[in-house]
């Protein structure tokens, strides 16, 4: 066996993680079907949900279960609207776009009577909800422009895609959805102040929003403010229903605090809510490495290469992995 390498070079192989985080491409776990939507609504659980398709018919529905959880499937991609069936009336409140890209969508839904608690405000944790705000309703001409921005998105035009969601925005300025869009878009740009703005706003409108929370430990994240960011993506991790996401970008902040242990903790996180997760394989390796645990961490890089033989990095971690000691083939381990 090769010697092993010293720590001060084990911790720099594992802080090259942390250079290919900002790059990277959500991932999502493969389903039994090819399109699936999946969340939480706030109003708790046996809520009829629908997922309408363009002509307004309903393409999949469910009832949500205890914790308000809910799975809806569908075999066709394309735009679909999420809704809400309750006394005889069907109450649109989000849009999504399935594609080949994006087979799987994660969507939380702020659900709520809109007469009983129309000055009340709901608790959600430590999360305060102002119901108000959450009963009304998004404008149509709003709701189009959203839908029209993710279709051009999907198609890689992102300067009309944040026309339409500034359009948007300008119409409804609640509209949540809408407006952590765009601070993606916005970080996307590097114009990582005016994402920040919006996405404390989207907070100060629904604190139980977990995306917003995420998108901005991210953002906070780039500027290095460590403790901040921690406190948000730690929020979007309890308040996100099943994502890999703020787990995964919770490991990327750990490590590059050089808190290896709990980073390694976080990535296993991010494998047990999406076990395909191939990235946070590669990091919890890297976690390894970094913490002095060699052989499993190749072992976790020795597994990256072989669901990922031909990802842009895979190069690099060949070369990363003849240091720590052990080469790897163009189709895996030899």
């Amino acid at each position: 066996m090769r010697k092993m390498l010293s720590t001060g070079k084990i911790s720099t192989i594992g802080l090259l993680a942390c250079a290919a985080a900002g790059a990277l491409i959500s991932q999502t776990s493969i389903s039994e079907v090819p399109f699936v939507v999946r969340g939480s609504v706030t109003g708790g659980a046996d809520i009829e949900i629908l997922l309408l398709d363009e002509a307004g018919s309903p393409a999949a529905r469910t009832v949500s279960g205890r914790g308000g959880q809910f799975q809806l499937s569908t075999l066709r991609a394309g735009p679909y609207q999420l809704a809400v069936r309750r006394d005889g009336q069907t109450e649109v409140h989000d849009t999504v776009h399935l594609s080949s890209r994006q087979p799987v969508v994660t969507v939380q839904l702020g659900v709520h009577p809109p007469f009983a608690i129309r000055e009340a405000t709901v608790s959600s944790g430590d999360y305060r909800i102002d119901a108000r705000r959450l009963a009304r309703p998004i404008p149509v001409a709003a709701r189009r422009l959203y839908e029209q921005a993710l279709r051009l998105e999907q198609k890689g035009d992102q300067a009309g895609a944040m026309a339409r969601l500034e359009k948007a925005v300008s119409q409804a300025p609640e509209y949540i959805e809408a407006l952590n869009n765009l601070a993606v878009l916005y970080r996307r740009h590097s114009w990582g102040a005016k994402a920040e703005q919006i996405l404390r706003r989207s907070l100060e409108l629904d604190r139980a929003a977990w995306r917003p929370h995420l998108n901005l430990g991210l953002v906070l994240l780039d500027r290095q403010a460590f403790p901040e960011a921690l406190e948000k993506l730690e929020a979007a991790y309890r308040l996100s229903p099943d994502s890999a996401l703020p787990a995964f970008h919770l490991g990327r902040l750990h490590l590059l605090e050089t808190r290896f242990q709990r980073a390694e903790a976080s990535f296993g996180q991010a494998l047990e809510r999406q076990p395909d997760f191939a990235v946070a394989r590669l990091f919890r390796g890297y976690a390894r490495v970094a913490a002095g645990r060699v052989a499993e961490g190749r072992a976790d890089l020795v597994a990256y290469l072989e669901t990922s033989p031909s990802a842009a990095d895979a190069a690099t971690v060949r070369k990363q992995l003849e240091q720590i000691g052990g080469a790897v083939g163009s189709g895996g381990t030899r």
